[in-house]
C-alpha cells in the first residue's frame, strides 16, 4: 500500500511539475516571442475580448430607448442620420436614417473589417473601428471616416465603392467645390516636415502627427496641411504644452476641421471663403487657419474644455459644443456640456445651449450639434447614446435614446445629423428596407 502512495505521490509531483514548467515556458516564450507564446497571447486576447464590456458602452444615464419625446409642431422637418453601434449587426457599426418617430428609413452596414488591415486584424473586437463622420450624397451613397483606419464610401446598400487607407478619423466638411476636409494622423512617430526638417522644437519623442487633408469624391489626397507646422509657425506650439506635464502622444486631437462657405463669407470680416476652422482637443484650441499661407488668422482656447465640433453658423459667429470635460460621471463639477458661440471680429461670446439642473447634458468625449433652419439645436450626447432637439428658449422638443447593450449599458453614438430629404427620395434608393 505505501508502494501505491508514493506512485501515486510521485505521479502528483510530475504533473503538478510538468504544469509548472509549461506555464513558466508560456510566459518566458510570451515575452520572448518564441513558439507558442504568440499563439497563447492571441488565444489570451480572444477570451479576454469576450469577457470585457467593449469600448463603445458605458453606464446608462437614461433608462429610456427610442423616440420618448416629440413635439410635432416645434421639430425641424427630416429625417436624422445616426451613426453607432447596433444590435441588429451584432453590435457592429454602421449607420442608420430614421424618421420623428425612430421608424428605420434606412440603413448602411458597413463592412470595413473587410476593407482596412488594421480593422481586420481585430475581427473579436466590435469596438473598433468607429464611424466618426460621415457625408451623406442625395443618391444614397455615403462617406464615412472609420476611426485611425481610413476613409471609405460606400453606395446604398452599404457595399464599397473605393477605399483611403489613411488613419483618417472624425469629421467630414464638403468644401464649395466639392472636396471634403478630413482629420488624420501618424501615430507615435518623432514628427519631422519639409519645414522642420529637423524636427519641432521640444519634440524629441514620439508623438502623434495631426493634419487636415483634402480629399476629392472619388478618394484622391489633394492636399495636406501639418497642424504641428501651423502651430510652430503662428506661435502657438505652446498651447500643445499647457498643463500636460506627462507629456501624452495625443498632444493636439484633431477632431473637426470646416471651410468657410462661399455664401457665409461676407458675414466674417476676418476670414475668407475657404478658410479652415479647425478644432484640437487635447489642446482645448479652436482655430482659424488660412489653408494657402498657413497663416492662423483667430484662435480661441479659454473657456473650452475638450471642445468639439465648430461650426460657422452665419452672422460672423462660430458655435462650439464645448464638452467641459470634468471627469466626474455626469459633469457634476463643470455643470454639464454646453454649446458657446463666439464673434471673433467683436470679441462677443454667447451662451446657445446651457443644460438645466433638471435635465442633464454631459458628455466627456464625443459630442456634435447642428444648428437646424428653424433655429432648433440638433446635440449628440454621445456617451450616453442620446440625441435631442431643443428649441432656442433650451426646451427639448424630441429625444431619442439608443437601445442598451446587454440591456444594462448606454451605447455611445457618434454622430446624429438631419437632412433634407423626402420619403420618396429615400425610397428612389435601393437596398431601401420597409418602415419597421
Amino acid at each position: 500500500m505505501a508502494t501505491v502512495r508514493n506512485l501515486k505521490t510521485a505521479k502528483v509531483v510530475f504533473y503538478m511539475s510538468a504544469a509548472a514548467l509549461l506555464m513558466l515556458y508560456g510566459y518566458v516564450s510570451s515575452i520572448l516571442g518564441l513558439p507558442p507564446g504568440p499563439l497563447i497571447d492571441k488565444a489570451m486576447q480572444q477570451v479576454a475580448s469576450y469577457v470585457a464590456e467593449p469600448d463603445f458602452v458605458k453606464d446608462r444615464a437614461f433608462d429610456r430607448q427610442g423616440v420618448t419625446v416629440l413635439d410635432r409642431a416645434r421639430v425641424a422637418p427630416g429625417p436624422t442620420l445616426i451613426a453607432s453601434h447596433f444590435e441588429r449587426w451584432d453590435w457592429s457599426t454602421g449607420l442608420v436614417l430614421i424618421d420623428q418617430e425612430g421608424s428605420i428609413l434606412h440603413e448602411w452596414p458597413l463592412e470595413a473589417r473587410l476593407v482596412f488591415e488594421r480593422l481586420a486584424e481585430h475581427r473579436d473586437r466590435p469596438d473598433i473601428g468607429n464611424v466618426h463622420g460621415s457625408y451623406l450624397f442625395e443618391n444614397g451613397d455615403i462617406l464615412v471616416n472609420v476611426s485611425y483606419s481610413g476613409v471609405l464610401r460606400a453606395d446604398a446598400c452599404g457595399k464599397v465603392v473605393w477605399s483611403l487607407p489613411n488613419f483618417a478619423h472624425h469629421s467630414i466638411s464638403r468644401d464649395d467645390e466639392g472636396y471634403f476636409w478630413i482629420p488624420t494622423t501618424t501615430v507615435a512617430e518623432v514628427p519631422k516636415s519639409p519645414l522642420f526638417p529637423d524636427g519641432y522644437p521640444g519634440l524629441d519623442r514620439p508623438v502623434n502627427h495631426d493634419r487636415v487633408v483634402r480629399i476629392s469624391e472619388h478618394g484622391v489626397t489633394v492636399a495636406s496641411i501639418s497642424m504641428l507646422d501651423v502651430l510652430f509657425q503662428n506661435g502657438l506650439a505652446r498651447f500643445l504644452f499647457k498643463s500636460r506635464p506627462d507629456f501624452p502622444p495625443d498632444l493636439m486631437h484633431v477632431n473637426d476641421v470646416e471651410p468657410l462657405p462661399e455664401a457665409l463669407a461676407a458675414e466674417y470680416p476676418l476670414f475668407d471663403a475657404g478658410d479652415l476652422l479647425v478644432s484640437m482637443r487635447s489642446s482645448d484650441l479652436v482655430l482659424v487657419v488660412d489653408p494657402v499661407t498657413r497663416k492662423v488668422l483667430w484662435h480661441i482656447s479659454e473657456p473650452l474644455v475638450h471642445q468639439h465640433d465648430p461650426d460657422f453658423i452665419g452672422g460672423g459667429w462660430i458655435g462650439v459644443f464645448d464638452n467641459a470635460s470634468d471627469g466626474t460621471e455626469r459633469g457634476g463639477s463643470l455643470g454639464g456640456s454646453r454649446i458657446l458661440a463666439f464673434q471673433p471680429h467683436t470679441g462677443r461670446q454667447e451662451e446657445l445651449y446651457v443644460p438645466s439642473p433638471s435635465g442633464t447634458f454631459y458628455t466627456e468625449e464625443l459630442g456634435k450639434w447642428q444648428l437646424l433652419d428653424n433655429g432648433n439645436l440638433l446635440l449628440t450626447e454621445g456617451q450616453a447614446g442620446r440625441l435631442i432637439e431643443v428649441s432656442p428658449e433650451g426646451r427639448t422638443v424630441w429625444e431619442w435614446i439608443q437601445e442598451p447593450y446587454d440591456g444594462s449599458k448606454a451605447v455611445e453614438v457618434t454622430e446624429g445629423t438631419r437632412y433634407h430629404l423626402t420619403r420618396e427620395q429615400i425610397a428612389a434608393w435601393d437596398c431601401t428596407p420597409e418602415a419597421e
